[in-house]
């Protein structure tokens, strides 16, 4: 009897060893999981150059708004307008500028912000030109009205430009953009009548068409739209 007893003792302290034997090889054996701690690196977007096409933008806009002053009420008389109709001529790039800036500034906030720029600088440009051309086409003094508050509709993505830089600065730096367009805006205002007189010492022919103190600042201007048009098409980014 103390036998068999002493037979189970070592069957069951054999069965225990095997028993943690197997437990100790199942844990060598389990995969073992480590933690990646390694920081994940984070794509910084670089928007330096479409901020500074806005900013150009915004002082060609304000350049091509005063550069026509200068010489506008002279070509309004040469086309057989009076003098009180200067007024409205004036009048006309506001009141598109006003309706212009909430219809581009609803866009951009729906589409991408390179659409309405595109679009607005079209119109800038087209309104230039026809305005340049107004002694080959009929009622040019109402046709002015029009083109001036084409311009100033197109003038409306200023808004867009305000937007879109809120949005690629932070908070560090937001403020210093944006004085720079502020600086930007003014700059135009200030040299666009310095321009405008200048060129109304020009006269001469590009084959047809006759460039003179009172067309030229419009094909000015309408330079000014085509090189912010390019310069977006080109080199903006979202």
């Amino acid at each position: 009897m103390q036998k068999m007893s002493s037979r189970y003792s070592v069957i069951e302290q054999a069965e225990k060893e095997r028993l943690l034997t197997s437990y100790d090889d199942s844990v060598d054996q389990a995969p073992s999981y480590t933690i990646n701690t390694m920081p994940i690196p984070i794509a910084v977007v670089d928007n330096t150059k479409s901020i500074n096409v806005m900013l150009l933008t915004v002082f060609l806009m304000s350049t091509g708004f005063t550069v026509i002053l200068p010489s506008a009420l002279f070509y309004l008389l040469a086309l057989g307008g009076d003098k009180p109709f200067y007024g409205w001529i004036v009048a006309a790039y506001s009141l598109g500028q006003f309706s212009g800036s909430p219809f581009f500034g609803y866009w951009s906030n729906h589409r991408p912000t390179k659409e309405p720029l595109i679009v607005s600088l079209a119109l800038s440009l087209a309104g230039n030109l026809v305005y340049s051309f107004l002694p080959e086409l009929p009622q040019p003094d109402w046709l002015m009205i029009i083109t001036r508050f084409v311009v100033g509709f197109g003038a409306g993505n200023v808004s867009v430009c305000r937007s879109y830089v809120s949005e690629a600065t932070d908070l560090k730096t937001r403020a210093g953009v944006m004085a720079k367009m502020s600086a930007a805006q003014g700059l135009g205002f200030v040299l666009g009548p310095g321009i405008g007189y200048a060129l109304t010492f020009l006269k001469f022919n590009l084959g047809k068409i006759e460039i003179n103190g009172d067309t030229a600042p419009g094909f000015a201007s309408a330079l000014f739209s085509l090189v912010a048009l390019i310069l977006t098409l080109f080199l903006f980014r979202e």
